[in-house]
C-alpha cells in the first residue's frame, strides 16, 4: 500500500486542476472558433442574397436586366385590360363617394351599393371611353376580379363577408353583369344563358339600369357647371375649385415598374379633369395614388378631402388576373367574360362551364336578393 504524502497530494490537485482549466480553455476557444465560422458563413449568405434581391428589385440598374412583371404586362393585353378597368372603377367609385359627402346627396340604401351604381353606369355612359376599350370590356373585367375574389375565398372569410358594409364580392359582380344586360338587353341577351347569375335577377336589370341613370341625371341636374346658381351668376367663373392629382411612387412592391407605367399609360387624371370640367365643386379635392403601409384599400376621407387609391390594391388587381384566368370557374361560366378575355382564360374542362344553348333557359337554382 502506497501511501501518499500531504505535499504529494497537493500537487496531484494542483496539476489535475490546472490540466481541467486548460480543457476547458480548450473547449471555450473550440466554441468561439466555431461560433465565429458558423457567423461568418451566414453573414456571407445573407450579403450574398442583398445583392441578388438589390438587383431584383432595381432591375433598371443592372445592364440587359429584365423586369418580368412589367414585361408580362406590355405583352398581355388581357392583363392591362384587366387591371386598367378595376383601377378605374375603383377611382370612380371612390369620387362617386366624394359626391354624396360634398353634396349631401340623400341616399335610402346603402352607399357602398350607390357608388358601385354610378361607377358603373358612368362607364357605360361613356364617360372613361379615350382609353380605347368598350364598356363590356371593362365592366366584364370588374365583375370577373370580384368572382376571382370570391372563387379565392374560404368558408370563413365568405362568413366574415356577410358583416362588412359592402356586398359580398359576387352580388357586386352580379351587379355589374346586370346593368351591362340592362344597358343593351338585346345586345348581351347572351348573358342571360350563362350560369353567372339567378336567371330571375336579369328580369329587374333594365329597371335597375335606368334607376341609376336617373340618379346621373339629378345629379347633373343639380351640380353640373351648365346650371346657373339661383343668383344667376356664371358657374365656370365662380366656382373654380380644382381636383389636383398625385402620383407616389411606388415602393417595396414586385410590380412597381408595372404599375408606374399603368398609371402614366392611362392618365387616371383625365377621369378628374373630366368631373372638374363638368361639375361645381364646392372646395378643392385631391386624389393621391400611393402607398398605403401594406393596406390593399382604396377611400374617400371626408376631413382632408381627398380620394386615396393604394398601389397595394393596384398590386392585388393583378394577382386577382392570374386567379381569374386560371382558376375562377364562376368567370368561365360567363359567356361575355369568355368573349372579352379569350384566348388568355384558362377555364377547366368543367360541365358547369358549358354555356347553356338559347333553347335550354337556365334553372334559377340560387336566388341572391
Amino acid at each position: 500500500m502506497i501511501v501518499l504524502s500531504d505535499v504529494t497530494n497537493t500537487a496531484l490537485h494542483a496539476s489535475a486542476h490546472a490540466s481541467g482549466s486548460a480543457v476547458r480553455l480548450t473547449i471555450v476557444a473550440a466554441n468561439f472558433l466555431v461560433t465565429h465560422a458558423v457567423l461568418v458563413f451566414i453573414s456571407a449568405i445573407l450579403l450574398l442574397f442583398s445583392f441578388s434581391t438589390s438587383a431584383y428589385a432595381s432591375p433598371h440598374k443592372a445592364r440587359g436586366m429584365v423586369d418580368k412583371p412589367l414585361s408580362d404586362l406590355k405583352n398581355d393585353k388581357a392583363m392591362e385590360l384587366f387591371v386598367h378597368a378595376n383601377v378605374e372603377f375603383t377611382l370612380l367609385h371612390e369620387l362617386a363617394h366624394m359626391f354624396f359627402d360634398l353634396y349631401e346627396v340623400p341616399l335610402l340604401g346603402s352607399e357602398e351599393n350607390a357608388a358601385d351604381r354610378v361607377a358603373i353606369a358612368a362607364i357605360l355612359n361613356n364617360v372613361t371611353a379615350a382609353d380605347g376599350y368598350t364598356a363590356e370590356q371593362k365592366l366584364l373585367a370588374v365583375a370577373a376580379n370580384w368572382h376571382a375574389d370570391w372563387d379565392s375565398m374560404q368558408e370563413l372569410q365568405r362568413s366574415f363577408a356577410n358583416s362588412d358594409s359592402h356586398s359580398q364580392e359576387i352580388e357586386r359582380a352580379n351587379t355589374v353583369a346586370c346593368f351591362v344586360y340592362g344597358s343593351d338587353p338585346d345586345k348581351y341577351d347572351d348573358l342571360i344563358y350563362s350560369r353567372v347569375m339567378p336567371f330571375k335577377r336579369y328580369t329587374e336589370c333594365e329597371g335597375e339600369y335606368e334607376q341609376a341613370l336617373k340618379s346621373i341625371v339629378w345629379l347633373n341636374r343639380h351640380y353640373s357647371r351648365r346650371i346657373s346658381m339661383p343668383t344667376e351668376i356664371e358657374p365656370a367663373q365662380d366656382w373654380p375649385m380644382k381636383i389636383t392629382v398625385e402620383f407616389d411612387k411606388p415602393k417595396k412592391l414586385r410590380r412597381k415598374a408595372a404599375i408606374e407605367y399603368l398609371v402614366e399609360k392611362h392618365r387616371y387624371e383625365r377621369v378628374a379633369e373630366f368631373i372638374e370640367t363638368k361639375y361645381r365643386l364646392p372646395t378643392d379635392i385631391k386624389v393621391v395614388f400611393g402607398m398605403c403601409r401594406g393596406r390593399a384599400n382604396a377611400a374617400w376621407n371626408s376631413v382632408y378631402k381627398q380620394v386615396t387609391i393604394c398601389y397595394e390594391l393596384i398590386d392585388r388587381f393583378f394577382d386577382m388576373y392570374e386567379q381569374a384566368k386560371t382558376y375562377s370557374a364562376e368567370g368561365c361560366q360567363h359567356a361575355s367574360f369568355r368573349r372579352v378575355l379569350e384566348p388568355y382564360v384558362e377555364c377547366p374542362p368543367d360541365p358547369r362551364a358549358v354555356i347553356q344553348s338559347k333553347n335550354e333557359p337556365v334553372e334559377d337554382t340560387a336566388n341572391i336578393e
